[in-house]
């Protein structure tokens, strides 16, 4: 629960709401998104939502973590 709730606060740009939420147990690298597993991070990148993503990193999330769709460019060449 934690999780979609630092999913939907980091969307929505409640920064505040989001550094509560880490620091109380949510998972910065977690697949939050029930019917399609997506990670926080890949969503930001899709909406262009730059504050949000420059928060998490600067949070530490997972550069290299791969979801449901997005994948780095080389893992999908290797799966050709």
């Amino acid at each position: 629960m934690l999780d979609t709730a630092l999913a939907f606060s980091v969307i929505n740009r409640h920064f505040d709401v989001a550094d509560f939420l880490l620091e109380h147990g949510a998972a910065i690298n977690t697949t939050w998104n029930s019917h399609e597993p997506a990670s926080i991070l890949h969503h930001l990148v899709f909406e262009g939502n730059d504050d949000s993503m420059r928060l998490l990193i600067d949070r530490g999330i997972d550069m290299t973590i791969n979801d449901y769709r997005w994948r780095r460019r080389r893992q999908r060449e290797l799966k050709r």
